[in-house]
């Protein structure tokens, strides 16, 4: 097993627990609070059971249960569909876990909604399948430095606190794949690349 899918299950055990030790007394004031509602209902309450139902729902979201997925062949144009796509994707075969590719191409398009962005350009090289991404928006103002991170470059240059960026992060360098992304003057673009094996496939 890769040192990188070997981080991502460890992750994975490490969150599987904290969100236990969150979820037992979470669930208790859950309760608490229903109690309380059935036996004098009030806005503030309604509120706070809002909020303990979102925070449970962030836990779930933030799961990587499905790390330990079967290896099997997944076609490219395919997991590319939850992304606006502006070119002709290959048709190209990804060997993999089909839910952590699934899993990537759901966040990366989450953060791609959100920054306008769009697949640009898509090719197949002998090893590798590479994508284009971009977007204008003027939350990219400010110019970057090249990151290998798409979370750094959305909180620190973006000011986007949602997760799905961090996630797609795990999710694509457990995979071997590679992140080139850099913004400024309104525009943002992101070079991918992920092996036509990956290596949750070894």
């Amino acid at each position: 097993m890769n040192s990188d899918l070997r981080y991502l299950r460890a992750f994975s055990r490490l969150f599987a627990a904290v969100s236990h030790r969150i979820r037992n007394p979470l669930n208790v004031i859950s309760n608490e609070l229903a109690f309380l509602e059935g036996q004098n209902p009030s806005e503030d309450v309604a509120r706070a059971r809002k909020r303990c139902r979102e925070i449970q729902d962030l836990l779930k979201y933030l799961s990587f249960e499905e790390a330990t997925d079967a290896v099997t062949e997944c076609r490219l144009h395919e997991i590319c569909s939850p992304i606006t796509v502006r070119v002709h994707v290959p048709d190209a075969v990804i060997v993999g876990s089909a839910a952590l590719l699934t899993r990537a191409f759901q966040e990366l398009a989450r953060c791609a909604e959100q920054l306008g962005a769009f697949i640009s350009s898509a090719a197949v090289e002998p090893e590798h399948a590479v994508l284009w991404l971009e977007g204008r928006h003027h939350r990219f103002a400010a110019t970057s430095k090249p990151s290998e991170s798409l979370s750094e470059l959305l909180v620190s240059y973006c000011g986007l606190d949602e997760p799905a960026s961090a996630v797609f992060d795990l999710l694509w360098w457990a995979m071997g794949g590679t992140i080139d992304a850099v913004c400024g003057d309104g525009t943002v673009k992101v070079h991918l690349t992920i092996p036509l094996r990956t290596k949750c496939s070894s």
